[in-house]
Parts: structure tokens; sequence; C-alpha cells
């Protein structure tokens, strides 16, 4: 797993600006990547269910999304309720 998250990170690197604003957080608890916009990152630590937080297992789910929407207006590009 660490060699494929050194990759991650690599190609995070080379990719375009789209994850600029955007900060990411690993819960060990509930075993979960956040994907956090910058502008979001202080109310994050006082409401994990703050709008506009992505969430999954995987990290590299969150790269992808982030990627396909130049991470910008996610829920609109996605058409989904985050």
């Amino acid at each position: 797993h660490s060699l494929q998250f050194i990759n991650l990170i690599k190609n995070l690197i080379n990719m375009k600006e789209a994850f600029y604003n955007w900060v990411f957080h690993f819960n060990p608890y509930t075993k979960q990547w956040a994907a956090i916009p910058r502008e979001l990152y202080n109310d994050y630590w006082s409401n994990y269910e703050l709008e506009g937080v992505i969430r999954s297992n995987k990290f590299s789910t969150l790269l992808e999304i982030i990627q396909k929407t130049d991470g910008d207006n996610i829920e609109k590009k996605l058409n989904i309720e985050l």
C-alpha cells in the first residue's frame, strides 16, 4: 500500500492545478479519506458532516473526482449530493 500511495502522490505533483485548493485528511477511526476544500478547512474540524467535503475509502477515488471536475463545483458537475 505504501508504494501505491507514493505513486499517487507523484502523480498528484505532476497534475493540473485542480488540487491546489484541496486538503486531504485520513480518519483512522472511520478508515476514510476526506478531501476538504481549502476555504472549509477550519470548519471541517468542528463539523464532520460539513457540506462540500468529499469522503471515500480510497484516496485514489478522491483524486479522480477532483481531477474530473477540475476541482470546481463538484456537486453540480457530478450531479450528486455530497
